[in-house]
């Protein structure tokens, strides 16, 4: 099916922070048929959900959390164990949250 609209035009609008109703009035003024204006559509929608995901759940932050943590966990151990007392506390929960952490943002980078 050949699109009269140019359909990135639509999809950038999203991207740069347009929103929805603004974007459908733009299109409407090229006053395109149902079809072509239903299929436009449909590609601002999966775009502004593939934006609003990212705000929701940005994937970002695991690598750098997931070290942070592991870190954390590791020195306020190694705190604990040099700090001359006969008992230490081994930090092993956010040792594992971030080693799990930073693997999850390693898969994600592929």
């Amino acid at each position: 099916m050949e699109h009269q609209v140019d359909i990135r035009r639509y999809v950038d609008m999203a991207r740069d922070g347009m929103d929805y109703d603004a974007i459908k009035r733009e299109l409407l003024k090229e006053n395109p048929g149902e079809q072509e204006f239903n299929f436009v559509m449909n590609r601002v929608d999966r775009e502004l959900e593939k934006i609003e995901s990212k705000k929701v759940n940005p994937q970002g932050y695991l690598l750098p959390m997931g070290l942070f943590l592991f870190a954390g966990g590791l020195l306020v151990t190694g705190m604990t164990y040099f700090s001359g007392g006969n008992v230490y506390v081994l930090y092993w929960g956010p040792m594992l949250a971030g080693a799990v952490m930073v693997l999850a943002g390693l898969a994600n980078r592929q």
